[in-house]
């Protein structure tokens, strides 16, 4: 008997531990389905939204006390532990409304410790309250708080909280507590971050006019010495756009050599453009010429720069005197200035000196050095139509002639057989061979008549000139010419084709009026 009893419990109990193992290793029929795991997943989502719309709904009634208790309530319920976050964001955003600062920044400083991903969620709330308000002071409070050792607050917020402590001292305008922050910035973060936020901060005093908190500030940052590179920019752009916006004009050399000597081409490319801008609203004349020359032969390193001085510089120069221009070009070369550079200067001015043949002439022999020492082929294309024309206004037609005979770059054989014979004609003239001038400038015309070339553009004046309204003038010079010989017969045939062609130019010109009354005025009496 005693033995069946104990045989059953036997088997009971081995039965009993089998089936804890088939439950513990997951045998089908042990603990809820994946089914039942889904749909008590899904009830625990919609009870954790009815929620949200509770408290949304209570907010919205303006039961704000309510409200925040249900928050309350659901962040200490450990079935919602997952969506703690959003649930905290709720309360501080409850506390705002309440314009309770004291609870949320408390709520705040607690979670940094037991959820720091929550606190994270609403880190900017307490700072936008005080900032909206003006509330500096409470500001600063605040970012002690966040700064206290127990809180913990990450490394990568650090900036922007150090950044809003001293945005406020700025805004109360006390130094002394600026000071301070400035060196909570220096010591608490590497140089490459907390340069940045100097700048804003100082930049932002300069922009607002509080030139003197700003140069006492500098002033105390310059006294530190500070090694790294990022401040010795940042301090000697800074000193300068406090002394541009002060308008210390006697300063203002001094500190603009600073940025020559410190800052890379980039910076310097920029704050140059401030700096030789804003002497120029202020008709500071003498300081662009001083700055703008003293800076191309104190950083020629610095590429961009340097040839934005470059120009400057010359502009200055033609501003002041057009007879400096080609002294100042040749003075860049000098310099050893890109010659691209010089050329850009050369084509930029070149056409506006043309009634001016002594400097066209001094241009010519600039426009020679910078094809001497060029290798981009735009630049010497360029420049070479230049000093052609240069040489055409001058009247030195043996260079003319032996440019275009060796070729110009980037022109055809049709530009070429009409500007040798043109050019040879006005030899001709000034060495007085009137039959030789007649000749080439037929030559020239026959040249336009078999081309399919239509006009021709006239860069100093912006008229387009038409086939027709060139070989009427051409016409009219030979018999111009032929009359001195004299020839009347064949000057009296030439004139008559001249009459031909301009009457055929002038209706052309018909929808252009500034060439229309250019041509009007040319034929005057001519087509009588």
């Amino acid at each position: 008997m005693c033995g069946t009893v104990q045989y059953h419990v036997c088997v009971r109990v081995i039965g009993l531990a089998l089936l804890v193992g088939a439950c513990l290793t997951g045998i089908t029929g042990c603990g809820p389905s994946a089914e039942k795991k889904a749909a008590r997943e899904a009830l625990l989502g919609h009870e954790i939204e009815r929620t949200f719309d509770t408290i949304q709904r209570l907010r919205g009634e303006n039961n704000n006390s309510e409200a925040l208790a249900v928050a309350e309530r659901a962040l200490a319920n450990p079935k919602y532990a997952a969506h703690k976050t959003r649930f905290f964001t709720e309360k501080i955003s409850i506390l705002v409304a309440q314009e309770d600062d004291v609870a949320a920044r408390a709520a705040i400083l607690d979670a940094w410790k037991k959820m720091p991903e929550a606190a994270r969620a609403v880190f900017g709330s307490v700072y936008n309250i005080y900032r909206q308000a003006d509330r500096h002071a409470d500001i600063r409070n605040w970012c002690r708080d966040l700064q206290a050792r127990e809180i913990g607050l990450p490394a990568d917020l650090l900036p922007q909280v150090l950044n809003w402590q001293l945005t406020a001292s700025l805004a109360m305008a006390d130094a002394e507590l600026a000071q301070n922050d400035l060196d909570s910035i220096i010591n608490g973060l590497p140089a490459e971050k907390a340069a940045p936020i100097v700048q804003q901060g100082v930049g932002g005093l300069i922009d607002g006019g509080q030139y003197a908190l700003a140069a006492r500030l500098l002033e105390y940052l310059q006294a530190k010495k500070l090694d790294a590179e990022a401040y010795r920019h940042l301090l000697s752009a800074l000193s300068l756009r406090t002394v541009l916006a002060a308008k210390k004009w006697d300063e203002a050399p001094a500190a603009f050599d600073a940025c020559v000597a410190q800052l890379p081409d980039s910076m310097l490319y920029s704050l140059a453009r401030t700096f030789f801008t804003t002497l120029q609203k202020n008709e500071r004349s003498d300081l662009i010429e001083q700055a703008s020359k003293k800076m191309i032969y104190n950083a020629l390193d610095k590429t961009n720069s340097v040839n934005y001085a470059a120009r400057v510089w010359v502009e200055a120069g033609v501003a002041a005197n057009p007879r400096l221009l080609p002294e100042r070009l040749d003075a860049l070369l000098a310099a050893r200035i890109s010659p691209v550079q010089v050329g850009n200067l050369f084509d930029r001015y070149f056409y506006e000196m043309v009634d001016k043949p002594e400097i066209i002439r001094a241009l010519c022999a600039v426009g020679e050095r910078i094809l001497a020492t060029c290798s981009d082929a735009n630049t010497i294309n360029s420049v070479k139509i230049k000093v052609l024309d240069g040489a055409f206004i001058i009247e030195n037609y043996d260079l003319a002639v032996e440019m275009l005979e060796k070729g110009i770059p980037g022109k055809d054989k049709n530009w070429h057989d009409m500007s040798i014979p043109k050019v040879k004609a006005h030899r001709a003239m000034a060495k007085k061979q009137p039959r030789e001038a007649v000749a080439f400038f037929r030559e020239f015309m026959n040249a336009w008549i078999a081309s399919d070339q239509e006009e021709d553009f006239d860069p100093t004046s912006g008229i387009a000139y038409s086939r027709e309204w060139i070989l009427g003038r051409n016409a009219k010079r030979i018999g111009d010419i032929l009359d001195t010989i004299p020839d009347k017969a064949e000057a009296d045939k030439a004139r008559a084709e001249a009459k031909e062609y301009f009457k055929t130019a002038i209706k052309k010109a018909e929808n252009d009026p500034a060439a229309l009354e250019l041509l009007k005025k040319e034929t005057e009496g001519f087509l009588d």
